[in-house]
C-alpha cells in the first residue's frame, strides 16, 4: 500500500471514529469493558523483604487486569520506585534502598493501590580501628594520642582502668577521633594497664623508674702541716764549709673526683606497623646534662621531632605507606637500636552489593557498595553509553552511582565491571501503543487481496491469524509497524459470510471483522 493509500486511510478512521461518537451505529475499536473494585483486585509478590544495611534493590510485582489503574506510594524516602507513580495493569516494579547509617534497623509500608508490602533494612555496624593498640612509655610519663576510626553515626565511650592512666580528651563522642591519654610519672618497677576502647582495648606499658645516680666519693682533706716555732737559737755564725740543703718538698693536692657517667633508657625498642604507615614515637630518660642523638637509616622512616637533645625528651618518627613488600628499619636513638617492622601491601580483593539492577524503562539510579581494603583502587567501565557512574572510580571502600537512562525502545541488556566484578543491568521495554484502523472491512463476493495497516513502536510485538479457511493471511508484521496482506476467496454462495481477522500486541486486541458479499 502506497503512502498516500495509507493517509486515506487513516483519515476515514479517524473520520468514522468521530462519526461513531456523535451517534452513528458504526463499529468502533474494540474497547474492554469498565474496570470494577471485584475485577481490579491487586495481588503483590516481594522478591525480597529484608536488606541489608549496606542498601539494595528488589522487586515487588503487581498482578491485576491489564486496565486497572493504580499508584505507588512508600512511606519513607529511602526506599524509591522509578517513575511514574501512577500506572496501570500487571507490572514489576524495581525498587532501591539506600544505605543505612544508623545502628537501628527500619522498616517502611509501600502502598501499592489498596495493597500493602512492608520492606525491612537492617541496623549498620559500626567498624572500629584504634592504632596503636599498645603504648609503652618511660618512666617519665606524658601524653600519648590514639587514632579512632569508624562511621560517623557510631557512638564510643573510651574508660581507663587505672588511676595513673586519664583520658585527657573527650571519653565519649560519635565517628573518628582522635583520644588523648595522660600518664603520670613512675618512680617504681614497670607497670602495665589497660584501656577500653570500642572494639577491645589498648594495652599501656610503663617502664620503671632510673636509679638514682651513684653518689660520688667525698673529697680528701688534707691537714695543714703544724707549724712548730723553732727553739732559740745562738746568733747566727758562720755555716761550716760543705754543701747546701735543698728545700723540703710541697704537698700535692686533692684528686678531683670522676664525672657522673650517662645512662640512658629508651622505649619501645621495637615497633609492628600496618602497611598504610603513620607516625610512631620514642621516649628516652636519661640524666640532666645528658646529650643523645636519633639517625633514620631508611627513607621511608623520617626523623620528624626530636633528632637531639641533652636531657629526658622524646624522638617523633613518620612511617611513609608501603606499596610492596614487607620491609624493615633500624634507627639508633641514644646510641641503642630501635626496629621498625613494616607489613606488607596486602592483595586487594573487592565485593560489590548489590550485584544488578532492573529499572523500568523509565531509567532511574541505584547506589553500589565497593568494600575493599584502604589504599585499593577500583573503577567502573564496560558501562554503554545509556548508563553513566559516578564516581567513576574511588580508592577504598566507598559507592557509586549507577543511572541508566530512559528506554524508548526494546528491552536491553548490559553487564559493566564495578571493581572488577560483573554488575548486571536490565531495563524493561517502552511501552507498546497501537492503532490498527477500523473493526470492519466489507469486500465484493470475488477473489481479491487487501491490506490493513497496524501502526507501533518498532520493538513491540505484532501478531495476526485468521478466523475462517477463505481468509489467508499473506504477509504480516510481527513486530514493529506495517501492513496485513491478506487474500479472500471467491465466495460461490449468494449468502453474505463474515470472519474475523484478530491482530495482538502487548496488552493489545483488535478484531476487524472481514464482510464479503454473496454471489449474484
Amino acid at each position: 500500500m502506497s503512502h498516500q493509500t495509507r493517509v486515506r486511510f487513516l483519515s476515514v478512521f479517524l473520520f468514522s471514529a468521530l462519526v461513531a461518537g456523535c451517534g452513528s451505529s458504526s463499529t468502533s475499536l474494540l474497547t474492554p469493558s469498565g474496570p470494577s473494585a471485584q475485577r481490579c483486585a491487586i495481588t503483590l509478590s516481594v522478591s525480597t523483604t529484608q536488606i541489608t544495611s549496606a542498601g539494595g534493590s528488589g522487586t515487588i510485582k503487581v498482578a491485576t487486569e491489564r486496565e486497572c489503574e493504580w499508584t505507588i506510594k512508600s512511606g519513607s524516602d529511602w526506599l524509591t520506585f522509578s517513575p511514574p507513580a501512577t500506572r496501570q495493569g500487571a507490572a514489576e516494579l524495581p525498587f532501591s534502598v539506600q544505605p543505612n547509617r544508623s545502628t537501628a534497623p527500619r522498616a517502611v509500608e509501600v502502598l501499592i493501590g489498596d495493597q500493602r508490602a512492608t520492606i525491612s533494612q537492617e541496623a549498620a555496624t559500626c567498624p572500629w580501628s584504634v592504632s596503636p593498640s599498645e603504648v609503652v612509655i618511660g618512666p617519665a610519663g606524658g601524653e600519648r594520642t590514639l587514632k579512632l576510626s569508624t562511621e560517623d553515626f557510631c557512638s564510643w565511650v573510651i574508660t581507663s582502668r587505672d588511676s595513673w592512666i586519664a583520658v585527657q580528651s573527650e571519653s565519649n563522642g560519635k565517628g573518628s577521633a582522635d583520644i588523648t591519654l595522660r600518664i603520670e610519672p613512675n618512680d617504681g618497677p614497670q607497670r602495665i594497664a589497660n584501656v577500653d576502647v570500642p572494639g577491645g582495648t589498648v594495652t599501656v606499658r610503663q617502664r620503671e623508674a632510673l636509679p638514682p645516680p651513684p653518689v660520688p666519693p667525698p673529697p680528701v682533706v688534707t691537714p695543714p702541716p703544724v707549724v712548730i716555732p723553732p727553739p732559740a737559737t745562738p746568733p747566727p755564725q758562720e755555716p761550716p764549709p760543705g754543701p747546701t740543703q735543698p728545700p723540703p718538698a710541697p704537698t700535692p693536692p686533692a684528686p678531683t673526683p670522676p664525672p657522673v657517667p650517662c645512662t640512658f633508657q629508651v622505649a619501645p625498642t621495637g615497633f609492628e606497623v600496618p602497611f598504610s604507615g603513620g607516625p610512631l614515637h620514642v621516649d628516652i630518660t636519661t640524666q640532666s646534662g645528658c646529650t643523645w642523638t636519633a639517625v633514620s637509616n631508611a627513607t621511608w622512616v623520617s626523623v620528624v621531632n626530636g633528632a637531639m637533645g641533652t636531657s629526658t625528651g622524646g624522638v617523633d618518627l613518620a612511617v611513609a605507606e608501603n606499596t610492596g613488600a614487607m620491609r624493615a628499619a633500624t634507627l639508633v636513638v641514644a646510641g641503642q637500636t630501635v626496629t621498625i617492622n613494616q607489613q606488607s601491601r596486602p592483595a586487594c580483593a573487592y565485593t560489590i552489593d548489590p550485584g544488578s539492577y532492573n529499572p523500568s524503562s523509565a531509567g532511574g539510579t541505584i547506589s553500589v557498595t565497593v568494600t575493599t581494603s584502604a589504599g585499593c583502587e577500583w573503577a567502573v567501565s564496560g558501562n554503554p553509553t545509556w548508563i553513566s557512574a559516578n564516581p567513576a572510580s574511588s580508592v577504598g571502600t566507598g559507592s557509586t552511582a549507577i543511572t541508566v537512562q530512559s528506554n524508548s525502545g526494546a528491552a536491553r541488556l548490559a553487564t559493566l565491571k564495578i571493581a572488577g566484578r560483573d554488575f548486571v543491568v536490565q531495563q524493561a521495554s517502552a511501552p507498546c501503543t497501537y492503532l490498527a484502523g477500523p473493526t470492519t472491512r466489507t469486500v465484493p463476493y470475488t477473489r481479491s487481496t487487501r491490506g490493513i495497516d497496524v501502526f507501533t513502536q518498532s520493538h513491540c510485538p505484532v501478531s495476526v491469524t485468521s478466523g475462517a479457511s477463505w481468509i489467508f493471511i499473506h504477509e504480516a508484521p510481527t513486530l514493529g509497524s506495517g501492513e496485513i496482506i491478506f487474500r479472500v476467496f471467491e465466495n460461490t454462495d449468494k449468502k453474505t459470510r463474515s470472519a474475523p481477522i484478530t491482530i495482538t500486541g502487548e496488552n493489545f486486541l483488535h478484531i476487524v471483522t472481514i464482510v464479503q458479499d454473496g454471489a449474484p
